[in-house]
């Protein structure tokens, strides 16, 4: 098995790939939902998280960088019309509406 850069075989390739990509705490993503909750009017992690009906514990990972998991963002797209996956997950901007670009940007 060749194992030079790019040359090598698929299942090294995908726990290349598992490594540089399974990152705990992304702290601009942190940086992120902290942002989001503030703009949408919740000054304490708390509140938000009752809001969004999950444990207080669970969204302050989120916030500490924590991956968002599945159910929180559909929780979130749902819950805020003009909130897109893209801005949660990446920041890109261009799935927003105009009123949520508005409040978060």
């Amino acid at each position: 098995m060749v194992m030079d850069g790019w040359c090598s075989s698929q299942p090294v390739l995908g726990i290349f790939l598992m490594k540089k990509t399974n990152k705990r705490h992304d702290s601009v993503s942190a940086q992120r939902m902290r942002h989001m909750r503030i703009a949408l009017g919740f000054d304490q992690a708390k509140q938000f998280a009752e809001w969004l009906g999950v444990e207080e514990d669970r969204w302050g990972n989120v916030e500490r960088g924590y991956p968002l998991s599945m159910m929180l963002l559909k929780r979130l797209c749902q819950k805020y019309s003009g909130l897109s996956a893209d801005w949660l997950l990446f920041g890109k901007t261009d799935g927003l509406s105009l009123k949520m670009a508005g409040l978060l940007l």
